[in-house]
């Protein structure tokens, strides 16, 4: 009867190491297969799967463009705020210099001696005083303005 012999490896627990296939013929040509009357079929269900891939990732793409677009949009606009806020911060700066520049030129001092010094004016003497129609003394309850000859 013939006994079956077991490598040393496999009794020793071990793993066979596996041997490399070398041809026997050292020039080893490759045979050449001529393929060119096969034709390949499309699978639909494969066809199918690729399309909802394509699909599935343009809308996940879209949505992800449409976020970081609405992102941008919000940080562009926080900027111009920004810039906004400081402009008007000069314009209002601005707006207090000319009303301070406005309220110096319209001192009743400086008025005076502006009309006095540059334009020659002169207040008006007591026979100066023209008045081209007497204020109607019947009319009751009416203020009528009168020249009390009150000096600047």
């Amino acid at each position: 009867m013939a006994t079956a012999r077991i490598p040393n490896a496999l009794v020793a627990g071990k793993r066979p190491r596996r041997r490399l296939a070398i041809p026997a013929d050292p020039f080893y040509v490759p045979k050449q297969v001529d393929n060119s009357r096969l034709v390949k079929q499309a699978d639909p269900l494969e066809r199918r799967a690729q399309f909802k891939l394509v699909w599935v990732s343009l809308l996940l793409l879209a949505t992800v463009l449409a976020a970081a677009c609405q992102r941008f949009a919000l940080i562009r606009t926080g900027y111009g705020i920004e810039q906004l806020k400081g402009q008007q911060e000069q314009l209002l700066e601005a707006n207090r210099q000319l009303q301070l520049a406005e309220a110096r030129l319209r001192a009743p001092g400086r008025i005076h001696d502006f009309a006095r010094d540059r334009l020659g004016m002169m207040l008006p003497g007591p026979g100066q005083t023209v008045y081209l129609e007497k204020p109607a003394e019947d009319l009751e309850g009416t203020a009528v303005a009168r020249n009390t000859g009150a000096r600047f």
